[in-house]
C-alpha cells in the first residue's frame, strides 16, 4: 500500500505542521540557545498552564507574535526517598509550529525570570531555500494572531 493511501499515515501527517524544534540551555549563568532545527511539528502544541514553573518559546515575525508554545520547565526533580531538588542545570527541547515566516524567538523561564530573543532567520533561510511553497516561508495575512 502506498503511504498516501495508508489511512492511519494521512491521520498523522493532517496533525502535522512546519515548525522549529529549539533547544534550550538553562545554567545559574543564563539560558542559550543550543539549536533549532526545521522540522514537522503538531500543529496544536501542548499547552502547561498548570501550576510550576514554565519556559514559554514565542515565535516573532517582524515583531509580531506567529506562535507561542508554554512547556513545563523541569527544574524541580522528584528523588526517590529524598524528596525534592532544584535542577539548576537543565537541556530542554521545544515543538514550535511556524504557520508563517519568522525571524526572532523570544524565551522565558519563569523560574529565573530570565528572557532572551534569538535570531532565527538563517535558519528559516536556508528552509525556505528548499521549501519555498511551505506556509513557514510565508508572511502572515495582516492582523493575524497567533493559533
Amino acid at each position: 500500500m502506498a503511504a498516501a493511501e495508508d489511512i492511519f499515515n494521512l491521520a498523522m501527517s493532517s496533525a502535522l505542521t512546519p515548525g522549529m524544534v529549539v533547544t534550550i540551555r538553562v545554567a545559574p549563568t543564563g539560558m542559550e540557545l543550543q539549536g533549532a532545527r526545521m522540522m514537522l511539528v503538531p500543529k496544536k502544541p501542548r499547552r502547561s498552564d498548570g501550576k510550576g514553573d514554565r519556559i514559554i518559546v514565542r515565535s516573532l515575525g517582524k515583531r509580531s507574535l506567529v506562535s507561542q508554545v508554554i512547556a513545563s520547565d523541569p527544574v524541580v526533580l522528584f528523588l526517590e526517598e529524598k524528596g525534592h531538588a532544584r535542577r539548576e542545570e537543565r537541556t530542554l527541547s521545544v515543538a514550535v509550529p511556524l504557520p508563517s515566516l519568522v525571524d526572532t524567538l523570544e524565551i522565558t523561564v519563569t523560574a529565573s525570570g530570565e528572557s532572551r530573543t534569538f535570531d532565527v532567520a538563517l535558519v528559516i533561510k536556508e528552509y525556505c531555500a528548499r521549501a519555498q511553497d511551505s506556509p513557514t516561508c510565508r508572511l502572515p495575512p495582516p492582523n493575524q494572531g497567533p493559533p
